[in-house]
């Protein structure tokens, strides 16, 4: 078997234990992002790039920028990396619920859930960038994806991805 295939075998040929791993990962990253956030806006740092997508207008990775300590940027700018991260934790877990067959048997109910991690970095990822753009109103920070999604539901990354669940219907 070459490398590759050893590589890719977790994702396109996923066990039980590679959907797990693949799932915890993904409540790992959900849960260090959302903490980095909550960091962030509770310190007052969320601003340490004050411009989005770009961290300033003229620069897209971390500069200084007035009014900032350099700490503050490079903390802003440190949350907004784990993004991408995230976003390939969420696609790769995606991809081995699309591929996970349990007993020959394809679980749809773990992949259409499983959809909603990429689509829910991609909100997270927009809601930010309008929590910037918004210089941090309240009111923006409240209706972020990552906010709400644990106030209805505090268990909510790791419902797409519980491979012990029986096949059916989703409650």
């Amino acid at each position: 078997m070459t490398v590759t295939a050893q590589l890719a075998a977790p994702v396109l040929r996923p066990s039980r234990a590679s959907v797990r791993g693949f799932a915890l990962a993904s409540v790992i990253a959900n849960a260090a992002l959302i903490c980095t956030g909550a960091a962030v806006r509770l310190s007052s740092w969320g601003l340490g790039c004050p411009d989005w997508p770009q961290c300033t207008k003229t620069s897209v990775v971390a500069a200084r920028s007035p009014g900032q300590t350099s700490l503050n940027t490079a903390i802003e700018f440190g949350n907004r990396l784990l993004t991408f991260p995230l976003a390939a934790i969420a696609a790769l877990t995606f991809a081995a619920c699309l591929c996970y067959q349990p007993g020959g048997r394809r679980r749809r109910d773990l992949a259409w859930l499983s959809a909603a991690l990429p689509a829910g970095v991609i909100a997270q990822a927009a809601a930010g960038g309008i929590v910037v753009l918004t210089r941090l109103n309240p009111a923006m920070v409240a209706v972020e994806p990552r906010h709400v999604g644990r106030a209805v539901d505090p268990r909510a990354p790791v419902v797409p991805v519980h491979p012990h669940a029986p096949a059916g219907r989703v409650r």
